[in-house]
Protein backbone atom coordinates (compact mmCIF):
# COMPACT_ATOMS: atom_id res chain seq x y z
CA UNK A 1 0.00 0.00 0.00
CA UNK A 2 2.86 2.38 0.61
CA UNK A 3 4.97 3.24 -2.41
CA UNK A 4 5.76 6.92 -1.77
CA UNK A 5 3.34 8.05 -4.49
CA UNK A 6 0.04 9.41 -3.12
CA UNK A 7 -1.47 9.34 -6.62
CA UNK A 8 -1.54 5.52 -6.49
CA UNK A 9 -3.81 3.78 -4.01
CA UNK A 10 -5.38 0.56 -2.76
CA UNK A 11 -9.13 0.38 -3.21
CA UNK A 12 -11.79 -1.82 -1.67
CA UNK A 13 -14.43 -3.30 -3.94
CA UNK A 14 -17.62 -1.35 -4.63
CA UNK A 15 -20.59 -2.02 -2.36
CA UNK A 16 -24.21 -0.88 -2.42
CA UNK A 17 -24.17 0.66 1.07
CA UNK A 18 -21.75 2.00 3.68
CA UNK A 19 -22.23 -1.31 5.54
CA UNK A 20 -20.75 -3.35 2.66
CA UNK A 21 -24.14 -4.00 1.08
CA UNK A 22 -24.85 -6.52 3.84
CA UNK A 23 -22.27 -8.88 2.27
CA UNK A 24 -19.61 -8.63 5.01
CA UNK A 25 -19.02 -6.93 8.33
CA UNK A 26 -16.05 -4.77 7.33
CA UNK A 27 -12.57 -4.76 5.79
CA UNK A 28 -9.19 -4.18 7.37
CA UNK A 29 -5.47 -4.02 6.87
CA UNK A 30 -3.02 -5.56 9.32
CA UNK A 31 0.16 -3.54 9.90
CA UNK A 32 2.98 -5.84 11.00
CA UNK A 33 6.21 -4.35 12.38
CA UNK A 34 8.37 -7.49 12.35
CA UNK A 35 9.41 -7.10 15.99
CA UNK A 36 8.01 -5.56 19.17
CA UNK A 37 7.92 -1.79 18.69
CA UNK A 38 6.58 1.23 20.50
CA UNK A 39 3.60 2.42 18.48
CA UNK A 40 2.01 5.85 19.01
CA UNK A 41 0.13 6.85 15.85
CA UNK A 42 -0.53 6.20 12.20
CA UNK A 43 -1.16 8.74 9.44
CA UNK A 44 -3.25 7.46 6.55
CA UNK A 45 -3.30 9.31 3.24
CA UNK A 46 -6.68 8.59 1.70
CA UNK A 47 -7.76 9.10 -1.88
CA UNK A 48 -10.88 10.59 -3.47
CA UNK A 49 -13.66 9.62 -1.04
CA UNK A 50 -14.76 11.59 2.05
CA UNK A 51 -16.55 10.08 5.02
CA UNK A 52 -16.93 6.55 6.24
CA UNK A 53 -15.13 5.40 9.37
CA UNK A 54 -11.63 4.02 9.78
CA UNK A 55 -10.53 2.57 13.09
CA UNK A 56 -7.13 1.92 14.62
CA UNK A 57 -7.51 -1.45 16.36
CA UNK A 58 -5.29 -3.39 18.72
CA UNK A 59 -4.73 -7.04 17.82
CA UNK A 60 -4.85 -9.89 20.33
CA UNK A 61 -2.05 -12.46 20.61
CA UNK A 62 -3.98 -14.83 18.34
CA UNK A 63 -4.35 -12.09 15.68
CA UNK A 64 -8.03 -11.40 16.35
CA UNK A 65 -9.31 -7.84 16.60
CA UNK A 66 -8.88 -6.15 19.93
CA UNK A 67 -10.13 -2.84 21.26
CA UNK A 68 -10.68 0.28 19.15
CA UNK A 69 -7.83 2.68 19.95
CA UNK A 70 -8.92 5.62 17.73
CA UNK A 71 -11.38 6.44 14.94
CA UNK A 72 -11.52 8.95 12.11
CA UNK A 73 -13.14 9.70 8.77
CA UNK A 74 -11.53 9.06 5.40
CA UNK A 75 -10.40 12.46 4.16
CA UNK A 76 -10.70 12.49 0.35
CA UNK A 77 -7.28 13.41 -1.03
CA UNK A 78 -6.02 14.19 2.46
CA UNK A 79 -4.73 12.66 5.64
CA UNK A 80 -6.27 11.23 8.78
CA UNK A 81 -4.11 10.73 11.86
CA UNK A 82 -5.11 8.07 14.37
CA UNK A 83 -3.32 8.26 17.72
CA UNK A 84 -3.30 5.54 20.36
CA UNK A 85 -4.45 6.79 23.78
CA UNK A 86 -0.97 5.91 25.11
CA UNK A 87 2.19 4.40 23.56
CA UNK A 88 1.64 0.73 22.81
CA UNK A 89 4.34 -1.97 22.80
CA UNK A 90 3.24 -4.29 19.99
CA UNK A 91 4.25 -6.17 16.84
CA UNK A 92 1.06 -5.31 14.93
CA UNK A 93 -2.07 -3.19 14.77
CA UNK A 94 -4.97 -3.07 12.33
CA UNK A 95 -6.65 -0.34 10.31
CA UNK A 96 -10.30 -1.34 10.14
CA UNK A 97 -12.84 0.27 7.82
CA UNK A 98 -16.12 -0.17 9.67
CA UNK A 99 -18.14 2.10 7.36
CA UNK A 100 -17.41 2.87 3.71
CA UNK A 101 -17.54 6.39 2.29
CA UNK A 102 -19.58 7.21 -0.82
CA UNK A 103 -17.62 6.72 -4.05
CA UNK A 104 -16.67 10.08 -5.54
CA UNK A 105 -17.10 8.74 -9.08
CA UNK A 106 -20.20 6.54 -8.91
CA UNK A 107 -23.42 7.65 -7.22
CA UNK A 108 -25.02 5.04 -4.97
CA UNK A 109 -21.77 3.09 -4.66
CA UNK A 110 -19.38 2.95 -1.68
CA UNK A 111 -15.67 2.17 -1.44
CA UNK A 112 -12.53 3.07 0.50
CA UNK A 113 -9.18 4.10 -0.94
CA UNK A 114 -5.85 4.29 0.90
CA UNK A 115 -2.81 5.84 -0.79
CA UNK A 116 -0.13 5.83 1.92
CA UNK A 117 0.38 4.69 5.52
CA UNK A 118 2.99 6.12 7.88
CA UNK A 119 3.48 4.58 11.32
CA UNK A 120 5.05 6.39 14.28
Amino acid sequence: MTDGDPSTYWSSKHYGSPQYGGLKDDVGVRLEFGEPSTFTAVTITTARNNGGTIELRALEGDGSLGEVLATGDLAGDGEVRLTAPEPLETEQVALWISELPPDSNEQGRFRARIAEIQVE
